[in-house]
Formats: C-alpha cells, structure tokens, sequence
C-alpha cells in the first residue's frame, strides 16, 4: 500500500465531466432595459422561440422592456388587488344561503354549551355552577 492520503473531490464543488463533444442550441442573447431603475441586463433565449416585450428585472423588480421595442402608452395594466376571504365566499354562495348557515352552525354550537335555543339561559351544568 501507498503512503500517500487518498485525495477525493467534495461534493458539488466541481463536476467532473467535461464540455467536450456537448452541442449547445442556438441562442439568441436579448437585452432589456429597465425604466424604473436604469439598469439594463441581458436574457439568453432559444433561437427559434418567441421573444418577450417585457421581462422583470433582476435588480428591483419592476418590468423592463426589451431593447428596441416602443412602450404602447395604455398598455399600462391595472394592478390586480386580492380578494377577501368574504369575497370568495361570495361567489360560491348567496347571501340567504350563508345566514341558514349561520343560524345551523349557532344552533350547533349552543346545543354542545349546553345553552337552552328558547330561553336562552344556561342550563345546570358542572360548568355552569363553577362560575357562579
């Protein structure tokens, strides 16, 4: 046996494969310029698909406009706001249909508390007495 330590590669540090023989596709390399905060980068595409308008920037987040493309002035989409739980529940369900809802889930409710649905007063539980 050798005397020297046995040398190993760690993990994900480089592969070992090599570039030889690889065909990459053709690409087509489009540059973006970003209005809102001035930078400009460039984005790798497949030669044959369909360019973008617009793409986000990597820097702030904002959309940015490929390089030769005129903004349309009311192009400007409205900002789409999201919806409240109540809202969505709104348009599975009318209105009279959530108040019988209502009233079963409150009748439920009161009848596990022990709460008399006519008077309603408590009636002579453990529970009760405790918090007298």
């Amino acid at each position: 046996m050798s005397r020297e330590p046995i040398r190993g590669t760690s993990l994900g540090s480089r592969s070992l494969t090599s570039d030889v023989g690889i065909e990459l596709e053709d690409r087509v390399v489009t540059s973006f310029a970003c209005s809102h905060c001035g930078s400009g980068f460039t984005v790798p595409f497949a030669a044959g698909a369909e360019l973008p308008d617009s793409w986000i920037c990597s820097s702030c987040g904002a959309e940015a406009t490929r390089a030769g493309v005129k903004v349309k002035a009311g192009s400007e989409e409205l900002e789409k706001t999201g919806k409240t739980p109540y809202e969505m529940l709104l348009e599975r369900r009318s209105v009279d249909e959530l108040e019988l809802i209502l009233q079963e889930r409150l009748s439920y409710l009161r009848a596990r508390r022990g709460l008399d649905q006519d008077a309603g007063k408590q009636k002579n539980t453990a529970q009760s007495r405790l918090s007298r």
